[in-house]
């Protein structure tokens, strides 16, 4: 529930709350593609119910649910717009909530503090503690660089669409 309530808390620079429009699944009749767009549609009442009737087996299932909430959003919305926004920083609010409160815990499925450490904090010794050979040891020579010329092509967004694509 804390990592609920502080994403129901994080408001923008104005003190508008960012988990408005997250509240409630969008109405089919006024977003009819959104449901074409978005597979598994959820929203924070979604995950308010599925908490307290103890759906969640372990804390992984839980942060996937919360993970697959914020890219719906980034998926429907165009990014840089203000949801798309809200988004971001909402996951920001509840990474920062969930390290706090469910690493290191006896919850199913919870990481370790160390394990988290390496997974996201950025510290040397925690990135690197879970690694086979440390570093200073390691005595395999650099990785030889490409030639520019080897590459790969990257094709463009409108490549990629076809004209079905464009409704």
């Amino acid at each position: 529930m804390e990592c609920h309530k502080a994403v129901l808390a994080c408001e923008d620079e104005n003190g508008r709350k960012r988990c408005e429009l997250f509240r409630e699944l969008p109405d089919k009749r006024d977003y009819p593609d959104y449901y074409r767009i978005i597979n598994q549609p959820i929203a924070l009442a979604q995950l308010r119910k599925r908490c307290n009737a103890n759906v969640y087996k372990n804390v992984i299932a839980f942060r996937d649910d919360w993970r697959l909430m914020f890219n719906n959003a980034r998926t429907y919305n165009q990014e840089g717009s203000w949801v798309y926004v809200d988004a971001e920083e909402m996951e920001k609010v509840f990474n920062a909530t969930w390290e706090k409160v469910i690493a290191g815990t006896d919850f199913p499925g919870a990481p370790s503090t160390t394990s988290s450490a390496a997974g996201g904090s950025g510290s040397a010794t925690g990135s690197y503690a879970s690694a086979l050979t440390p570093m200073e040891e390691d005595e395999r020579p650099p990785p030889t660089s490409r030639r520019s010329g080897s590459r790969k092509q990257v094709l463009s967004d409108e490549e990629y669409l076809t004209p079905s694509d464009d409704e």
